[in-house]
């Protein structure tokens, strides 16, 4: 079921109400900006590298993809099963899961933590 969702912005005062018949449209790459499904704003959580766009939707999501790219040693199931391979971690680009970019990754990512607080 489609949960009404509203969008209120305390910085700017931008407020916006969903309504059941508005498309939910995800947005994969290729955008400059990465933009919210539901009101097609574009993410406050995003920061460029020169590999490639890091965004976030929360700061638990945020948390999530900095957990996994410091991680040095990522297990994977003893069974192959495609179907994982459609996750969130699966789903990421290849160059923010390379371990020769994890220390620019985890500085963009580290930037975005900063700018909640500012």
């Amino acid at each position: 079921m489609d949960a009404p969702r509203r969008l209120v912005c305390r910085h700017c005062g931008l407020s916006r109400q969903r309504k059941k018949s508005d498309p939910i449209a995800f947005f994969w790459g290729g955008a400059q900006d990465m933009l919210d499904p539901y009101f097609h704003e574009p993410l406050w959580l995003q920061k460029n590298t020169r590999h490639g766009h890091l965004w976030a939707y929360n700061p638990e999501h945020l948390d999530l993809l900095r957990q996994y790219v410091q991680a040095t040693l990522r297990e994977h199931d003893p069974w192959y099963e495609p179907w994982r391979k459609m996750g969130l971690f699966g789903r990421l680009p290849a160059w923010i899961k390379q371990a020769k970019n994890r220390d620019e990754v985890l500085r963009g990512l580290d930037r975005i933590r900063a700018s909640l607080a500012a």
